[in-house]
């Protein structure tokens, strides 16, 4: 089984969000975005927590509904399984809502699952039962961003580490001969205490020769063979020794979180290899169609999971999760503050969900698989055909292929994939503008961050890549800035007219979908950055950043800049009241 798609209705700040779930998701966006909101809608359906009266939306809704749908994608076994009625489709989904506020779908202590037949709801309950819909459709874990030490290790109660134990131990426990040692020592025990003179037996006796005559009945007693969760909660203890310390045992709530995570983080990589996996009951019949379907698929909620991790390891987990993903039956679905993991996902962008919050309500943006691809090849073949002069070389078509697949694999790295948590980004030519812009806003410009909230500057490396960045922009719905060099209307020694090309980043930010997330008009400097601030233009362009950071430091040069002018400029391109002090 796999979950394919999340629709959330009317949840907290979430009015209306559909995602497609892919074997890893991970979900980005600026604190406070909705990220949280979204698994817990998750974790609702799968009765993790409880509906409130209060997660219903304070404003923005449409009706008095709410409910979280899942379609789920199931295996052979699975779809064989599933009762016959709720085989609609023939491509093995199943599609169930549950409803946690109705006028006629919520009804008191029953789980309120119903199965989509086609476009409509059903009329009874999954399975037509109070409470074994959820319980049908696998194993969730929840991993939480922040947790007390005892609520993440804690094995007397529901906590990551004591479900992460029961999928790693519990099958293989059970299968084990001393497992069935303790079974067939137990049942010696029993028949040993009730035999005659035995030592329950002994009291049981005397006992029932008063209860048979008062009352017609019995008393027995017996030993009961623990189940697995038992001995997990009352029986299982994690002891930790430190090799400093001659291998004394430490209690655990004495290790950081760092060392917790990183034990919550080593049992999800032993998963795959040492879990071993229920068997999934075959069909019987459809008399029994209430014991027939039940999944062995296990769902991992993890809420920044960079926690306590250097980016080293950071890189190092992502891949670890996205191979959990890949396995048979499991699936992950992680939030990030991490521009790292973020920078991890840049092949698949499908795979990456952005949440902003406007208003108080939390809007969803996620590319389709290929889109931003498709988007490139056609942006690049109008490039070609508007911006180069005729008769230069191109290159080969699959070279021009390769460079639009591989783009953002190249280019969206860590630093710059930190886009993805801002709710407005400068666009910029290169790393001296990069540089310019950064220093002045960490020094006299620092007021200018106010207005601008979640905020980054781009370096796109050329101007070129621009319009491939205003795409990316687009997919994710987040607001762009554009300033760049006007270039004097010079042609590039690979054959690009830097007018054509200003037009066509002009004409772009007019567009219907790029206009929505364009913050104002590209501002373009005449000749360029050097020329406008009045300073020499270096014969060398990798000494162009050097050299403006050493201007900018420099106090007899740094009176002379032109800053208001720029300021001016740069308010302009991100789309703020032109008038500055």
């Amino acid at each position: 089984m796999k979950i394919e798609r999340v629709h959330v209705h009317n949840y907290r700040s979430i009015i209306e969000a559909e995602v497609q779930v892919d074997d890893y998701l991970l979900l980005v966006g600026a604190n406070n975005a909705g990220k949280t909101t979204f698994l817990n809608a998750i974790r609702l359906f799968y009765g993790d927590i409880k509906w409130e009266d209060d997660d219903f939306p304070c404003k923005g809704n449409e009706d008095d509904e709410a409910w979280v749908e899942i379609e789920f994608r199931l295996n052979n076994v699975e779809w064989e399984n599933l009762a016959d009625k709720y085989k609609e489709n023939p491509n093995q989904k199943l599609t169930l809502r549950r409803y946690f506020k109705s006028p006629d779908k919520v009804k008191p202590r029953n789980d309120n699952v119903y199965a989509l037949m086609g476009e409509e709801v059903s009329e009874t309950l999954f399975y037509g039962a109070k409470s074994v819909g959820v319980g049908k459709l696998g194993t969730l874990i929840y991993i939480p961003a922040i947790v007390t030490q005892n609520e993440q290790m804690k094995l007397s109660g529901p906590s990551p580490f004591r479900e992460l134990m029961k999928l790693l131990v519990e099958g293989r426990m059970m299968a084990s001969t001393e497992f069935h040692n303790v079974a067939a020592a137990i049942e010696s025990l029993n028949q040993a205490g009730n035999q005659a003179n035995g030592f329950f037996s002994a009291f049981t006796a005397p006992m029932n020769t008063r209860l048979q005559a008062d009352w017609g009945v019995n008393m027995g007693l017996q030993v009961r063979l623990p189940k697995t969760e038992d001995i997990l909660k009352t029986m299982l203890s994690a002891s930790f020794s430190d090799q400093a310390l001659n291998n004394a045992e430490i209690e655990f709530s004495r290790f950081g979180q760092g060392m917790q995570r990183s034990v919550i983080n080593l049992l999800i990589e032993l998963l795959p290899t040492f879990q071993t996996q229920n068997a999934v009951k075959t069909k019987a019949g459809k008399d029994s169609e209430m014991k027939d379907f039940s999944a062995d698929f296990l769902l991992i909620l993890y809420e920044e999971p960079e926690a306590f991790l250097h980016p080293s390891q950071q890189i190092l987990l992502a891949r670890k999760l996205h191979d959990l993903g890949a396995q048979p039956d499991r699936q992950v679905i992680a939030s990030s503050h991490s521009s790292v993991f973020a920078s991890r996902k840049v092949d698949d962008l499908h795979q990456m969900v952005r949440f902003e919050r406007v208003n108080g309500r939390s809007h969803v943006y996620q590319p389709g698989l290929g889109k931003i691809r498709r988007k490139l090849a056609e942006a690049a073949e109008e490039f070609e055909g508007r911006v180069r002069v005729a008769g230069t070389a191109s290159g080969s078509p699959s070279q021009l292929q390769n460079r639009d697949e591989y783009f953002f694999s190249l280019w969206l790295d860590a630093e710059r994939a930190g886009v993805f948590f801002a709710n407005k980004v400068f666009l910029v030519e290169g790393p001296t503008e990069k540089a310019l812009f950064e220093y002045l806003l960490s020094q006299d410009w620092a007021d200018q961050l106010q207005e601008l909230g979640n905020f980054a500057i781009l370096d796109c490396s050329g101007k070129f890549n621009i319009p491939r960045f205003m795409h990316l922009m687009h997919a994710f719905g987040i607001k762009f800035g554009i300033m760049i060099d006007d270039d004097n209307g010079r042609t590039t020694s690979k054959g690009i007219s830097h007018q054509a090309l200003n037009t066509v980043i002009k004409e772009m930010c007019g567009r219907e979908g790029l206009k929505e997330v364009s913050c104002a008009d590209p501002v373009m400097l005449p000749d360029c950055l050097e020329t406008f601030l009045g300073l020499q233009v270096p014969t060398r362009g990798d000494f162009k950043p050097s050299e403006m950071l050493a201007a900018l430091q420099d106090p007899a040069t740094f009176a002379k800049l032109p800053l208001n002018a720029l300021k001016a400029k740069f308010r302009s391109a991100m789309g703020l009241p032109i008038s500055i002090s």
